[in-house]
């Protein structure tokens, strides 16, 4: 934002409802620091924090248009409501002006899950289960997803193109639509501490990763105790079901966002 105009509204920065505008839009820049920062904490003192305020936000509208525009769709649908298992961070590796950044709804400012992102964790579960080995059993990840084209259900849900079991280029037969969280989302900052950033970043290969050099605490946003709706949609039934299986398992095995490897993104 602008500088003048960032101090037109300086004094009404904390009554600013849209969280999203909130984050990137009227950011905190630390002159002496010079980073963009949301949070910082000295000696467990909070110096920065910018917190959500999602009051005005109608998150039973939001669901009830939602499922009100599928009504009219002409496709059938399956939809269900998971819980944040743990912890969720979402989009942490978007462009922003801070280190990490989180996914968030541009016109509400609300953490949503893209339709595009749970449709890729799908995808990328379905073929690590059913195409991640050759004929002989042996593993085979390089061409996991060339044999996943040649099988006619899996071009059936996601699409494929023109190298693939149809021969030509197709569209899949499901939708996954964004996942909106159905009340307030409770957002909280979490923190990275590299230990040894400056072996990370020497392109010289003479910095030892050595116990001298100092942590350097890098924060990111998640949200958690939250519930989502989850919805597909499709004309074949058949698929839609394989569909929405496939969706079940990924989310509570596979994960979906950033750090699953270590507990972030399951649900139930």
């Amino acid at each position: 934002m602008p500088c003048d105009t960032k101090e037109l509204i300086e004094t009404r920065i904390a009554s600013i409802d849209n969280y999203a505008l909130k984050l990137n839009k009227v950011s905190h820049f630390d002159s002496n620091d010079k980073k963009f920062k949301f949070f910082e904490v000295d000696r467990g003192r909070i110096l920065i924090n910018i917190k959500p305020n999602f009051s005005s936000v109608n998150f039973s509208a939001l669901s009830e248009r939602q499922r009100d525009s599928l009504k009219n769709s002409g496709l059938k649908i399956k939809q269900g409501i998971y819980t944040i298992d743990w912890k969720l961070a979402i989009g942490l590796g978007n462009e922003s002006v801070y280190e990490t950044a989180i996914t968030l709804h541009h016109v509400y400012g609300i953490p949503y899950i893209p339709g595009s992102a749970l449709k890729g964790i799908v995808r990328s579960y379905f073929i690590l289960e059913n195409f991640s080995k050759k004929e002989n059993g042996n593993i085979d990840l390089k061409n996991a997803e060339a044999r996943a084209l040649k099988d006619q259900g899996f071009c059936d849900i996601f699409g494929c193109p023109k190298e693939s079991f149809y021969k030509e280029s197709r569209q899949g037969k499901v939708i996954f639509f964004d996942a909106l969280p159905l009340s307030s989302p409770k957002i909280e900052p979490e923190i990275m501490n590299p230990h040894f950033t400056e072996y990370y970043s020497d392109s010289s290969n003479r910095v030892p990763p050595a116990d001298y050099h100092d942590p350097k605490p890098i924060f990111f946003l998640v949200v958690k105790d939250t519930k989502f709706e989850f919805t597909l949609g499709a004309k074949d039934a058949n698929v839609l079901s394989i569909a929405y299986d496939w969706m079940n398992k990924a989310l509570k095995e596979h994960g979906i966002g950033a750090k699953t490897s270590v507990g972030y993104g399951y649900f139930e």
